[in-house]
């Protein structure tokens, strides 16, 4: 089968899973072939807190003697103590370590993080191989509105990317074009409310407008979900739909699955799809990461993707390697990042393109 059709084919139907409704997505059992170690855990603890109150109530009606049975109900107390604490460490272990990596790595999912006010300011150099030089600087400023319990926020952002291509999203830190702050080319300004969390979703709405003039008013609805699937894999879903008065409709969906291979590295599969009413079609890449973390200063993303179209026939549009070590220079809100870059493009014959990018990002948060 041909790559394009396949990634189609696989993308749609990650769309088609997030068309479920949420409470018949919270229906459904997971299914696996062998019950995994967290279930296992499960069933030790029910069954010793079973063990626990057969042991009170026989007690209740057999004279024991006192000593054996408070060192009794003390070994069951520590070992049920000790499993619940194993099953809370596992189950906090993956999502923690996920969100380190988008953290660090200062991307939209860290934006969406953080509930208090933030300010993120990107300065990106682009050295292609025929020495082009081309410069991008983006500013996004988020502040929590007083008297609002944290739930509604006032955004500004210079150059967003709604409308933009999968492949400028999935190499966010390498600009394709010359954008400057004070170009009237992309600014937002929108309020964004955080919906109160159902089933286990996170929803926030955003309405805007954009520049230039005419200003273009814009609404964006997003969803997010995280599933524990065992104590070594969880699945995230981002589900974010737009309208723009100048582009039309648009959404783009994506799939995570992630683990953690040892204390050092971290594991991510991305499966994504993106629709763009202006150009009727779909966009679908797959993006494959490994995070080695060296130390707490330090770490290094992996990454190879494959990127593809639904027009005007479904196929294979575009490829890329790329290797990011990003190293905090100062606390939490001074990061800089070296990335060599390697594509490969359709529309350039899939002729080697080479390119190397360095970013400075300023980052001030309340967290």
């Amino acid at each position: 089968m041909d790559c394009g059709r396949w990634l189609c084919l696989q993308s749609l139907i990650f769309v088609g899973l997030l068309l479920i409704s949420p409470p018949m997505l919270a229906a459904q059992p997971l299914l696996v072939a062998e019950r995994s170690n967290e279930e296992i855990i499960e069933e030790i603890i029910k069954n010793a807190q079973e063990s626990e109150e057969t042991s009170k109530d026989s007690a209740e009606h057999q004279p024991v003697n006192k000593a054996d049975n408070v060192v009794g109900d003390t070994n069951i107390g520590k070992s049920v103590e000790w499993l619940v604490g194993t099953r809370d460490l596992l189950s906090k272990n993956i999502s923690e370590m996920a969100e380190n990596m988008d953290r660090f790595f200062a991307g939209e999912a860290a934006e969406q993080l953080v509930n208090g006010s933030y300010i993120r300011l990107s300065l990106s150099q682009r050295f292609d191989r025929g020495g082009k030089l081309t410069s991008k600087q983006k500013l996004k400023l988020k502040l929590d509105l007083p008297y609002t319990e944290s739930r509604l926020k006032l955004v500004f952002e210079t150059d967003p990317q709604d409308t933009d291509s999968l492949l400028d999203k999935n190499r966010d830190s390498i600009p394709t074009e010359d954008v400057r702050l004070g170009d009237d080319s992309g600014l937002s300004g929108a309020f964004q409310f955080l919906l109160s969390e159902r089933y286990k979703w996170r929803t926030s709405l955003d309405a805007g407008l954009r520049t230039p003039l005419p200003l273009d008013p814009f609404i964006r609805l997003r969803f997010r979900r995280t599933h524990r699937i065992n104590e070594q894999w969880q699945m995230r879903i981002r589900q974010k739909f737009y309208y723009f008065d100048d582009d039309g409709f648009g959404e783009r969906t994506q799939l995570f699955f992630e683990r953690p291979i040892t204390d050092s590295y971290f594991f991510r599969a991305k499966s994504e799809a993106q629709f763009s009413d202006q150009e009727n079609r779909f966009e679908f890449a797959e993006v494959i990461s490994t995070f080695h973390i060296l130390d707490d200063e330090h770490v290094i993303d992996y990454s190879v993707g494959v990127l593809g179209e639904s027009q005007p026939v479904p196929r294979t549009s575009a490829y890329f390697i790329q290797t990011t070590l990003r190293k905090k220079l100062y606390r939490n809100w001074l990061y800089v990042s070296f990335t060599p870059d390697f594509y490969f493009q359709r529309e350039e014959n899939f002729s080697l393109t080479t390119s190397f990018t360095l970013r400075l990002d300023l980052i001030f948060s309340e967290e």
